[in-house]
């Protein structure tokens, strides 16, 4: 636990504040309008006995109430937020203790291309290239067995579909809904999928496991436009992103969809010709041995096959470590934290406050003075 005090996510909205005063300085210009507006429609002897009067210490209270509301919505909008807490390091707290040992945790993220040319049908029993890639990430988490995964979809942008979670029945319908172009973009770009994981999962060292599956046919927009020298300065350049696999302890898997030969993208024309596509194996394979893991041809294994034998490879690392060692390796401070959210306080108290002054009426009584019966 990170000892703070309580920050915000925005603190700028902060000058909204203002706004409350505004707000009382329009109340009070509303309650003189119509003082005013009364003064000229009766004296208020006769005006108190022919309208329902309207009580000022009612009509400044819900314009007090108003203004508070007002505060408690900035505050909720401003994003409070506490108890910063490391998740790697307490997620490993929280692990069963087996005679003496505990269960390391295991973050297990799921990458997977929906690009154009994963609807190429080249794939075992001519599924298109993401129907099979899905089917076997399917296979594998049905098989997961206290693991937290993750699901991101990548073209020339990453899409995040399910944060670590060990509800594998929401992954796998998550992992069902992927289309081709996900998130209406198109292209490929493995950099910025492999950055972008980086970033999230393995940029600083903790005692977590780490698995990376990496599902794609090893397109990518810009390589292909390079060659000779070009081109192999940027494949060192994707490679890196997973240099650090031994400090991160992480494995990554890269899983080779469709055929050398290839075939032609459905629907896709550069300057009115048919474009097609091949799995190009090199780049995945040089990822996998950086990321000290297997390169696995999808089409010469069935699903199942596939996955028992990913989910073997995945015991290259103890799953059990002694108790100790999670209290002697420190938590850097660099390392990423999450913080418990209180925006739900101010907002719900605004709330109540707004209902209150929008349904109390403007007068004790529903009558004129001078009513009788």
């Amino acid at each position: 636990m990170i000892a703070a005090a309580v920050a915000y996510e925005f603190p700028q909205a902060a000058y909204l504040l203002f706004g409350s005063a505004l707000l009382l300085c329009l109340f009070w210009i509303l309650f003189q309008y119509r003082k005013k507006r009364l003064d000229q429609f009766a004296p208020i002897s006769i005006a108190s006995k022919i309208l329902i009067p309207r009580s000022p210490w009612i009509f400044w209270s819900k314009a007090i109430a108003l203004a508070l509301a007002w505060i408690l919505a900035v505050l909720a909008l401003m994003q409070p937020k506490g108890n910063a807490h490391y998740p790697a390091a307490e997620l490993a707290r929280k692990q069963e203790p087996v005679g003496g040992l505990r269960r390391n945790a295991h973050e297990i993220i799921f990458l997977i291309d929906a690009s154009a040319s994963m609807s190429v049908s080249d794939s075992r029993n001519g599924k298109p290239r993401l129907e099979y890639a899905k089917e076997i990430a399917e296979e594998l988490m049905s098989r997961l067995t206290g693991e937290t995964g993750a699901l991101y979809a990548f073209t020339s942008a990453v899409a995040k579909l399910s944060p670590l979670t060990s509800d594998y029945l929401f992954l796998r319908l998550m992992l069902r809904e992927i289309q081709i172009n996900e998130g209406d973009v198109a292209g490929t770009d493995l950099l910025e999928a492999l950055s972008a994981m980086r970033k999230q999962y393995f940029n600083t060292p903790s005692p977590v496991l780490k698995t990376l599956i990496l599902f794609s046919d090893g397109g990518d927009n810009y390589l292909e436009t390079l060659q000779g020298q070009a081109r192999g300065q940027a494949m060192q350049a994707l490679v890196d992103q997973v240099s650090n696999a031994q400090e991160e302890s992480l494995r990554v898997f890269t899983i080779g969809m469709g055929t050398k030969k290839g075939q032609v993208i459905p629907g896709m024309l550069y300057e009115g010709h048919p474009v097609k596509s091949a799995l190009d194996e090199e780049l995945l394979q040089k990822i996998s041995k950086e990321g000290r893991g297997n390169y696995y041809f999808a089409n010469a294994l069935s699903a199942p096959e596939l996955a028992e034998d990913l989910l073997s490879q995945l015991q290259k690392d103890p799953a059990y470590f002694p108790e100790k060692e999670l209290y002697a390796s420190p938590v850097k401070a660099s390392e990423n934290v999450v913080y418990d959210l209180y925006f739900q306080l101010p907002l719900g108290f605004a709330i109540v406050l707004f209902a209150l002054a929008l349904m109390w009426p403007d007068s004790h009584s529903l009558r004129p003075i001078g009513w009788r019966n």
